[in-house]
């Protein structure tokens, strides 16, 4: 999984974690460990997907 910062008033930094298995359980789990909560999330179409 790819986690990927957007930032306009510093660097921009990519996350990457291996996931136990592409479901949003385990996606929300990194998610929640690395992004802040009030963070905008964007994300792709990926069947874990449902729920971010």
């Amino acid at each position: 999984m790819a986690l990927r910062e957007a930032n306009r008033h510093a660097p921009n930094r990519t996350v990457t974690r291996v996931i136990l298995d592409e479901n949003g359980k385990d996606a929300w789990a990194a998610v929640a460990k690395h992004v802040e909560p009030k963070a905008l999330l964007i994300a792709d179409e990926h069947k874990a997907q449902p729920g971010l």
